[in-house]
């Protein structure tokens, strides 16, 4: 089970997680839970998946829904999911889940 924070209530994972992840999505995982409760913005996720890609990384944002969909049954099974508000200014945050 995912230990949550007493003072904000963000999920606390251990490492283990990201041992389950492809590059790609541990790069995603990793920038969303940095982010906190505060979230993270899109193409802000965009920047920080892709900082160290030459070409920028692709042009579409979908890239970031495709990863995310794919990772979510390997972070269901440590309780925890991405979530998205939708529309313009949209944030991504890490959230616990009942497994």
């Amino acid at each position: 089970m995912v230990k949550v924070c007493q003072c904000c209530g963000h999920p606390l994972p251990t490492i283990a997680v990201e041992s389950t992840l492809t590059p790609l999505q541990a790069r995603l995982y990793r920038a969303v839970k940095r982010a906190g409760r505060a979230g993270i913005d899109a193409q802000t996720l965009m920047d920080r998946v892709y900082a160290d890609d030459p070409n920028g990384g692709p042009e579409s944002r979908n890239i970031l829904h495709v990863a995310r969909k794919q990772m979510a049954p390997r972070l269901a099974s440590h309780g925890l999911t991405i979530a998205s508000s939708r529309g313009p200014g949209a944030l991504w945050t890490l959230e616990k889940i009942d497994v």
